[in-house]
């Protein structure tokens, strides 16, 4: 990657994840679908460091789906899953001059959202996205147990993680690449799915992640895992873009 693609990633937002292992999912504590913890190994990837803007949203598919749209600066919404794949496919066209090859712009995968949520490289051990206090990092249902939140909130307010991550935990949920299958990290140790996993190859649901601004606070801990129909759209799902490799025809099957 050159210095001038460095730069483009940069300037939109994109920080650098360094690869590595991690263990992914929770133990004591945890629910079914979250167990077993298990190890994966990732490569290299970028992924912009807040949920995509109204903002952002509009300046490249020329509409806003969203309904708090009193700030342009908070995140879009109402975008179900081929909304938000297609944005990352706007987006590649539109920076094809700053293409590298065998990467793209596209939705992380959750083994990538999850590591990036721990802070990459750098181990964090909270619950949440950078703090084990959800009102350090995260809009959730009772911000500070006391004020029921009622919409989204701009995004970049709270703390980041390790990786310099906003919005992490809570505000909306986020879109991720793969299928949901509630067993599918039993599948992985018995199938020793380690290396850059990218989901069931089908399902009904696509999983996202992080929780929002209507939810308790369990939801938006970094292990939590929910899901919904790929055509679902409301108030509390948007979604964040990564740029890595470029994913298997079965990673990025459709319907």
């Amino acid at each position: 990657m050159t210095a001038e693609q460095k730069a483009n990633l940069e300037q939109q937002g994109f920080v650098f994840v360094e690869g590595g292992a991690f263990e992914m999912g929770g133990d004591k504590g945890a629910k079914k679908d979250e167990k077993p913890k298990h190890k994966v190994t990732l490569d290299d990837f970028w992924i912009c460091d807040h949920p995509v803007t109204q903002q952002e949203y509009l300046a490249l598919m020329r509409f806003n789906p969203s309904e708090f749209i009193s700030d342009k600066n908070r995140p879009v919404e109402s975008v179900n899953w081929e909304q938000a794949e297609a944005y990352c496919k706007e987006l590649n066209k539109r920076n094809k001059e700053h293409q590298v090859a065998g990467m793209e712009y596209r939705l992380p995968t959750e083994a990538e959202w999850e590591y990036a949520a721990k802070g990459g490289e750098h181990k964090e051990n909270t619950t949440y996205a950078g703090s084990d206090k959800v009102d350090d990092v995260a809009w959730c249902k009772y911000k500070d147990q006391t004020t029921h939140l009622k919409a989204t909130q701009p995004v970049k307010k709270l703390n980041p993680n390790a990786l310099k991550l906003y919005d992490m935990s809570g505000n909306v949920w986020e879109w991720c690449n793969d299928w949901y299958d509630e067993s599918y990290y039993k599948k992985c140790v018995k199938d020793s799915l380690e290396n850059n996993p990218e989901g069931p190859l089908s399902g009904i649901n696509r999983v996202y992640r992080g929780g929002c601004w209507r939810r308790e606070e369990a939801g938006c801990r970094s292990v939590n895992r929910a899901s919904r129909d790929p055509i679902y759209r409301c108030n509390d799902v948007g979604f964040r873009v990564v740029f890595g490799r470029k994913l298997s025809e079965s990673g990025r099957s459709g319907f």
